[in-house]
This record gives structure tokens, sequence and C-alpha cells, in this order.
């Protein structure tokens, strides 16, 4: 019924007990002074610093988004439709390539697994249907993704540890 009930929201039929406006209400009006990217490049900072003074050797760290359901899978948009504003997972893709593609340049290993979890869902659902959760395909997709990217990355940090550079 729930999803029922969204989509005839979204679809334009309201009723007078629409509940869109109370959402609405309850978000944050301010938008942040930094843009996106400023906002990763200073969270990165100050993880990798805490992160480095804990430890005795530099690690490489790397970083691994992981999208919403409704980025990979726009039809599971439904679920979140009754907080008002309602995102465009094309254009959540797009920018989200655009901070990932600039933090590899700057330096920082930063995985986006969205095309693959894109590609695969045509064939098998990446995420449960009724939580946000992955499917066991799901974690597998990631992880087939990520994990020889992850080890190509650490391979390369080890040699230039211990090249002294």
């Amino acid at each position: 019924g729930w999803h029922v009930k969204q989509s005839v929201a979204r679809s334009g039929v309201e009723g007078p007990a629409d509940w869109r406006e109370f959402y609405r209400r309850a978000e944050p009006t301010g938008k942040p002074a930094a843009s996106e990217w400023d906002e990763a490049v200073r969270r990165h900072g100050a993880y990798s610093d805490f992160v480095h003074g804990a430890l005795p050797a530099p690690p490489a760290i790397v970083f691994l988004h992981i999208p919403l359901s409704y980025v990979v899978r726009p039809a599971d948009l439904v679920r979140v439709a009754h907080h008002g504003h309602i995102p465009d997972p094309l254009e959540l893709r797009q920018r989200t390539k655009g901070v990932v593609t600039r933090l590899n340049e700057a330096g920082f290993c930063v995985l986006d697994p969205t095309a693959e979890l894109v590609e695969r869902d045509q064939r098998e659902r990446m995420y449960h249907l009724y939580d946000i959760h992955f499917t066991v395909a799901g974690n597998q997709a990631v992880a087939e993704y990520s994990l020889p990217l992850i080890q190509n990355y650490l391979d390369r940090s080890a040699r230039v540890l211990g090249s002294g550079k």
C-alpha cells in the first residue's frame, strides 16, 4: 500500500491530507557555505590527519562510495518521495562522478561502484525492495568491483613507502 500511495502522490494527485509540506518545513533551510568539493576535501583532510596521527606508519586510505538504492534503481525513488524534494537519480550519478573524479585527480583514492551496480541491476536486484541494504548480489557486485582496485592501490602504496618516496 505504501508504494501505491507514494506513486499516486508523485503523480500529482494530492488530497487534503497531503503530508509533504510537513517534511519541507522540517528540512534545514540554509545551504552550506562550502561546495561539495570543498567539503569533501575538508572532511578527507580531517580524517586523514586523525588516522595519520593515531598510527606510527602512514596507512593507505581508500574511500568506497555506496550509492543510495534509488540512484542505482530510479524506480526505488518512491521510498523517499514523502520527504518533499524528489531528487533526480541521474543527476546524483553525474554529481557523484564529478566529485569522485576530482578527488581522484587530487590524489585521493575514492571508489564509486555506481556504474557497476547499475549494470548488474539490469539482471538482478542489487538492493532489497523494502529497505536500504544490499542483497547478496549487491554485496557481491561491490566486492568484485572494489577489492581488486583496493588491492592494487595498497600494492602501489606499499611500493612507494618501501622506496622512501
